[in-house]
């Protein structure tokens, strides 16, 4: 069994996190971007007041599945609009087509 130090965990979960940014293949970035579409964090900062989202699950991912990506296919969180509190999830198109895994499904 492998022991790592703190320093290593956090290293870890950092690159963890910011490849959970924007999880979909290079190709499919690439068409979404070359469509002009926004990221679904993206959208998301746009409607909710600003610095009021915190995003949640964004580690979740599809169970005995190794190279799965990150989010599940979905952003979700919450914050607020107009100073109201809301919950709010996003699709993202460019995991599994726009569709959800079984870890958000559940």
């Amino acid at each position: 069994m492998s022991m790592k130090t703190t320093a290593e965990k956090l290293a870890d979960l950092r690159a963890r996190l910011e490849k959970a940014q924007d999880p979909g293949s290079e190709r499919a970035r690439a068409k979404r971007d070359e469509a002009g579409f926004t990221t679904p964090r993206q959208r998301i900062q746009r409607l909710l007041d600003d610095g009021s989202f915190v995003e949640i699950g964004a580690l979740g991912r599809t169970p005995d599945e190794k190279d799965a990506p990150y989010g599940d296919g979905v952003v979700t969180g919450y914050g607020c609009i107009d100073g109201r509190p809301v919950a709010i999830y996003a699709h993202d198109k460019t995991v599994y087509g726009g569709s959800v895994g079984v870890t958000f499904g559940r």
